[in-house]
């Protein structure tokens, strides 16, 4: 688990899922449990998915959050609602565009 400047977030990895034998693929109902942690804005799980890409959920933790700009510019279909999953090809600029984009809202 990370937290940073309001987003507390979490990775749940293919070799976790193989050391908890779990074999879904979504988050296991992780971000309920991230949704759960006060004061924080943002919670945010990243899945790593068999087919090399990465599943994000998204859950606004405060009133009045709107993470589906953020989604979308990362190519989500999302829609305004608190949660706004969606998956994307691993990469290290990924992380530090998402982080940018995150701070400007």
């Amino acid at each position: 688990m990370s937290k940073k400047n309001g987003i507390v977030w979490g990775t749940l990895t293919l070799e976790d899922r193989k050391a908890a034998g779990y074999s879904g693929s979504d988050d296991a109902d992780l971000i309920n449990i991230i949704s759960a942690i006060d004061g924080f804005k943002v919670g945010m799980i990243f899945v790593e998915q068999s087919d090399h890409r990465v599943k994000i959920s998204w859950r606004a933790l405060e009133p009045g959050i709107d993470v589906s700009p953020i989604a979308k510019f990362f190519g989500a279909a999302a829609t305004p609602r608190p949660q706004a999953p969606m998956s994307m090809e691993r990469s290290k600029k990924f992380k530090r565009r998402l982080y940018v984009k995150l701070r400007k809202h």
